[in-house]
């Protein structure tokens, strides 16, 4: 309508919008595709969006560092279909904005250290300044702070330690620093600003304000690599960089040494590993002590700096596809691939004996161990990298051939982690839907934006669910649950049109949060929330205006609790799913004032 959404009134009994992390307010894309296309095409092209872009943006970049057509290919296949990337896009969107935007930026400052001229440069700081606006948009807590540390980091060592020719002697290379990082910086804080300053006010007020270690019952420190995660690396999954794309990086340093950047993403990707892990090292400390709120926002899920991983190991990959492609290295270069494949085959093996079991039952489970597309296609990469180094004739075949070899590997692995996804434990899995038929107004919905719309009340979906032995309580964030849809809890009140005091949303008004805290009497982490069954007779529900609640139709015989609410309440609504209760001693709702003026009794 060509309002700015400022305010949300149908979650956690109102909450803000556009300062919200997760609204998508001035995410381009998101705003975008979501006011041009209807609901499921803008989901689909969104998902597309995030893939293609990356790719386009990996290969300029790699072009950029003088990587032939040959290795930028490769490089764009491998960023924008490895396993992380293609799982985050699907499940946890803004790892793949970040991921998207964060070649962009780096390109913008790249060609802006390069250019001569002032305009020149300035276009170029605003390209990169436009990425990281976006990256700062998408994900303006965590996955920002890793991009900017990959970011500065970038600009860091093409000023001070490989600047462009012109730049000469200490003093020269501090001003490049400070000139070059600094214009990415104003502009992609300028262009955020309409976004992230609403955002920095509201993180001020809500339950993160003092960051996660005052919160009840969630770590401060949380998560984390160990040297296990690290072996899964070169076997399909969610972490997989594709075994032909983690072979020919692993060759980077040796074959094209200090072309192509190859120095600075050779450092990226073991810093990233690091400090993905679990423990206090040495990096973590100096960090610690020197980077602002590092030590604050960090321990908090560290492996989540896997955002900027990924972009490391393909433009390795893509450099040492196009220096094997050159004239004039050394033949001896050709004997890295090959090496490093029987290096995984005897890593996997010793794996496998280390586990236990006996040499017979370790060769026997060899080929379970490695997939045998994935090693398949490794062994063809060699062949191909070879007629591709050696070879005039064949050489664009063989080029062609290792990229379709890398993203058949990475598709394949893809699709294959989406599917196992889909068949783990109940809430954790990925399930495909209908959108259009998910959002549309239940029996219920209408129901309830009859009766509200001339008197404004909330309500809340409660409805008791199985968990192991223990009976629960219905949580909002499982999501596609059939259950869940009916009772309008998972944030379906926003689509809907209905004013709910549930909701899921990591960030939450702290005053709200500590208030249904009192009306639960208990904490529930820090994403949900939900009416527990100490909080259904507490005065602080009829405060809120909750004047219905929405309850399955068939109580299961040991659910007392559920019929005991349903024999308190009326209920007005009904149908094969669920009731809608009524709460005839909800209060009415207060209005504010903000202004007021004073006139005269007969002035209209």
């Amino acid at each position: 309508s060509g309002d700015i959404p400022a305010w949300n009134p149908h979650q956690f009994a109102g909450a803000p919008f556009a300062a919200d992390p997760l609204s998508g307010w001035t995410y381009l894309p998101a705003m975008i595709l979501f006011t041009i296309l209807p609901l499921s095409a803008a989901a689909a092209t969104y998902v597309f969006t995030h893939l293609s872009l990356a790719g386009l943006f990996t290969y300029a970049l790699a072009r950029t560092h003088r990587i032939n057509v040959a290795g930028s290919l490769l490089a764009a296949v491998a960023y924008a279909f490895n396993s992380f990337m293609y799982w985050r896009n699907l499940c946890c969107s803004p790892y793949a904005g970040v991921m998207m935007w964060l070649p962009l930026a780096i390109l913008g400052a790249e060609l802006a250290i390069r250019s001569p001229r002032w305009p020149e440069r300035g276009l170029w700081w605003g390209v990169g300044g436009l990425a990281l606006s976006q990256i700062l948009a998408v994900w303006p807590g965590q996955g920002s702070y890793y991009a900017l540390i990959a970011l500065g980091g970038y600009v860091a060592y093409r000023t001070l330690l490989s600047p462009p020719g012109t730049a000469r002697g200490i003093r020269a290379r501090l001003l490049g620093l400070l000139v070059h990082g600094g214009g990415v910086l104003l502009f992609g804080f300028g262009l955020a600003a309409a976004g992230l300053l609403p955002r920095l006010e509201y993180q001020t007020l809500s339950n993160l304000a003092d960051g996660y270690a005052n919160l009840e019952g969630v770590r401060a420190a949380w998560g984390g690599w160990t040297l296990e995660d690290l072996k899964r690396l070169p076997v399909p999954g969610l972490v997989y960089p594709g075994l032909i794309t983690l072979a020919l990086a692993l060759a980077a340093p040796l074959v094209a040494r200090d072309r192509h950047a190859v120095p600075f993403f050779a450092v990226l990707v073991p810093f990233t590993l690091i400090l993905a892990g679990q423990g206090i090292t040495p990096l973590h400390w100096v960090l610690y002590h020197t980077l602002p709120k590092f030590e604050w926002i960090h321990p908090h899920g560290p492996e989540r700096i896997k955002v900027i991983l990924y972009l490391g190991f393909a433009l390795l990959a893509g450099a040492t596809l196009s220096r094997l492609g050159e004239r004039g290295r050394s033949v001896g270069t050709l004997v890295v691939l090959p090496a490093l494949t029987l290096l995984f085959l005897i890593s996997r093996l010793g794996t496998l004996f280390t586990a236990g079991g006996d040499a017979k039952g370790s060769l026997l489970n060899l080929a379970l161990a490695i997939p045998a597309a994935s090693l398949l296609a490794l062994v063809v990469a060699n062949a191909c990298v070879v007629i591709y180094a050696f070879s005039p004739v064949g050489r664009r075949v063989a080029a062609l051939l290792v990229v379709l070899l890398v993203f058949a590997d990475l598709f394949m692995a893809g699709r294959a982690t989406v599917a196992e996804r889909a068949t783990v434990e109940p809430g954790k899995q990925l399930v495909k839907i209908d959108l259009s038929r998910y959002y549309e107004p239940t029996g219920a919905a209408r129901f309830l934006g009859s009766r509200t719309k001339d008197e404004p009340a909330r309500y809340f979906g409660f409805g008791p669910y199985l968990q192991g032995e223990k009976q629960s309580f219905h949580y909002n964030n499982r999501f596609t649950e059939k259950d869940t849809t009916a009772l309008l809890a998972s944030n379906l009140g926003i689509p809907m049109g209905l004013q709910s005091i549930q909701g899921y949303n990591p960030v939450q008004i702290a005053r709200y949060y500590e208030y249904v805290k009192a009306l639960n009497k208990k904490s529930q982490g820090y994403h949900n929330t939900d009416v527990y069954p100490e909080g259904l007779d507490s005065p602080l529900l009829d405060l809120l205006n909750v004047r219905y609640i929405i309850v399955p139709t068939v109580a299961a015989p040991d659910q007392s609790l559920l019929q005991e609410l349903k024999n308190a309440h009326p209920t007005v609504y009904s149908d094969d799913r669920v009731d809608v209760l009524e709460n005839r001693d909800a209060l009415p709702r207060a209005w504010i004032v903000h202004s007021a003026r004073q006139v005269a009794p007969k002035e209209t």
